[in-house]
């Protein structure tokens, strides 16, 4: 009995060291267009959904029914560099995003979508990944104040979306940081953006306009632990409509 182990065991370390030390991660997901495409169940709520991708050519793609029109937050969660798309049910893009969000690996899109089918593909390196769909409104999005004494909180690594829905709004934001060091302040959406970054006084710190992603603004700074304010307004004054903000580190 003990020879058969040792040898069970010298077979299993020559096979290791022949090996190495890499640990293959089996495609989980063989589907790769939107024919094969793995069902993910929506329904009952927020989302969460383990994945891994086999190698860099490795593709992702789920298929999710959407039974009520409404806002959806699609992002990912890993040390990877993930692209995410949203598809429509014929495949056309409707959204795309690809290390904006977190820790600068991950992708973060909100959406409003009608009743229907659509499709979620991913690509990045080898690995394993978390996706997220938040259907829940309330995870999500919140009523933005209008001046520093009913500013919202800005939680890092979180999307808010928000709304400039009259013209001349201004919505602001309230900004602990704990830490020193750079900071990264943006938004994501079709609305033209321009933010500002205020001290605890409401003195203007740093501002931006088109320097993000499309015509949204970016700003990165270097804070001291304290309490900052980020105001967002639309660049043209009477322009409104939907846009998605960020707080992370830089």
């Amino acid at each position: 009995m003990l020879t058969i182990v040792r040898s069970l065991l010298i077979v299993v370390v020559v096979l290791f060291g022949l090996q190495g030390c890499y640990i293959e991660i089996v495609d989980d997901h063989e589907g790769d267009s939107i024919h094969s495409a793995t069902y993910l169940d929506i329904s009952h709520g927020n989302v969460r959904y383990s994945g891994s991708f086999e190698d860099e050519w490795d593709k992702d793609i789920f298929r999710l029914v959407i039974a009520s029109q409404g806002y959806y937050h699609f992002w990912s969660s890993s040390h990877l560099n993930i692209t995410g798309q949203l598809l429509s049910s014929n495949g056309d893009v409707i959204a795309s995003d690809s290390g904006h969000y977190d820790n600068g690996y991950n992708f973060s899109f909100i959406r409003y979508l009608s009743a229907g089918t659509y499709y979620l593909s991913l690509s990045g390196e080898h690995g394993n990944y978390t996706i997220n769909v938040d259907s829940d409104e309330d995870t999500f999005w919140d009523d933005i104040g209008n001046s520093i004494d009913d500013a919202t909180l800005l939680p890092f690594s979180h999307a808010i979306a928000a709304e400039i829905d009259y013209p001349t709004d201004v919505d602001i934001f309230q900004i602990r940081i704990d830490n020193s060091g750079y900071y990264r302040f943006y938004t994501d959406g079709d609305l033209d953006t321009y933010g500002y970054l205020m001290a605890s006084d409401g003195d203007i710190i740093n501002s931006a306009d088109d320097n993000g992603r499309d015509q949204n603004f970016a700003i990165v700074e270097y804070l001291y632990a304290g309490t900052y304010y980020l105001a967002v307004e639309s660049f043209n004054s009477s322009d409104t409509g939907i846009y998605v903000v960020y707080a992370g580190y830089d």
